[in-house]
């Protein structure tokens, strides 16, 4: 595929709205919002993602990914003195798995190299875009909060070869960690209470399986669902928390209640593994 990079202009606000909503629409579809609250919380998410990389990156560079006359990807992009860094790299799904990934992160590095600096990105533990990472020759620093990991290009750490990279499995790494918690009562920590609210973790499935994107586009196996039973009050936002496993160990989950029988108060946490 040809493409080319563009400057970021205000002419491709709508695109960018119309890439975040394939991208992280899903998400939310457990909630099963009117289309117009739907659309309000992708804005209202939106806007919060825009300002936030342009506080913590205010000189960052914003292109556009172009294949012939049609926009079909963003990249952003911090340089500075001591490092390159990708904040965001984002393609809209007929065009993932097409190459163009993986020839934007070996100009990168090759900026890198040029430059003598380190090439650095964030991503989600459970993003199947990691494995692309790894085979272009970036490897895990010690850095990270445990949901989101840092890794740093390495030219000798690259398995890049000419077969295509393989479709990503039903149950990643980040399943596996968390069927090891199966059965087990997490205690969910709020701000402002002193006293824990405890979680069982009953169920992880398949998403597409669990029917909670139908036609949306997602590839069947591509994402899980957590399910979890809480007590009946009080009733949890939807909101990040932190989570405490018995062992002890504490991590952030995004949580959304979706209902309650007479005994409990069900909670789904979903791990889309779009890209």
């Amino acid at each position: 595929m040809e493409f080319q990079l563009v400057p970021l202009t205000d002419a491709d606000q709508s695109f960018l709205r119309e890439l975040y909503t394939e991208v992280y629409a899903p998400e939310f579809a457990p909630l099963q919002l009117p289309a117009e609250a739907l659309t309000q919380l992708l804005d209202m998410q939106f806007r919060a993602q825009t300002m936030g990389f342009a506080s913590q990156f205010p000189q960052a560079t914003h292109t556009i990914l172009w294949a012939g006359d049609e926009r079909i990807g963003r990249i952003l992009v911090d340089r500075n003195d001591r490092e390159i860094r990708l904040i965001d790299i984002a393609l809209l799904s007929r065009f993932r798995s097409q190459g163009a990934g993986a020839r934007i992160l070996q100009s990168l590095a090759e900026q890198a190299r040029t430059r003598s600096l380190p090439l650095r990105l964030t991503v989600r533990f459970d993003n199947p875009a990691r494995r692309l990472y790894e085979r272009e020759g970036f490897v895990l620093t010690n850095e990270g909060d445990g949901l989101h990991l840092q890794m740093e290009y390495n030219a000798s750490a690259s398995t890049r070869s000419d077969e295509p990279e393989a479709e990503p499995e039903l149950v990643g790494e980040s399943a596996s960690y968390f069927k090891t918690l199966l059965g087990q009562t997490l205690l969910a920590h709020t701000p402002g209470q002193d006293t824990p609210v405890p979680l069982k973790l009953f169920a992880i499935e398949p998403l597409a399986a669990a029917h909670l994107l139908h036609n949306a586009g997602v590839r069947q196996g591509s994402s899980f669902v957590l399910r979890f039973h809480g007590p009946l009050s009080p009733i949890l936002p939807n909101d990040t928390l932190d989570l405490e496993t018995e062992a002890g160990e504490r991590f952030p989950l995004f949580l959304s209640p979706i209902g309650q029988d007479q005994e409990a108060t069900e909670y789904n946490a979903i791990f889309n593994r779009m890209g």
